[in-house]
């Protein structure tokens, strides 16, 4: 697996609220790339990501 030194070990957040939970959004585990819903109240990290090509 390649990481990144830049990258902390946890839960982050994506912009992607989940469309039958909307106080939901998806978060993805970089620790091992599992990701799931979580209630918006909940505390995790952010990643700033660009878009595009």
């Amino acid at each position: 697996m390649t990481t990144c030194s830049c990258t902390r070990n946890g839960s982050y957040w994506t912009s992607t609220t989940m469309p039958d939970r909307t106080w939901y959004a998806w978060g993805v585990a970089f620790y091992d790339g599992g990701f799931d819903g979580n209630d918006k109240a909940w505390t995790s990290h952010v990643r700033a990501v660009r878009g595009g090509s």
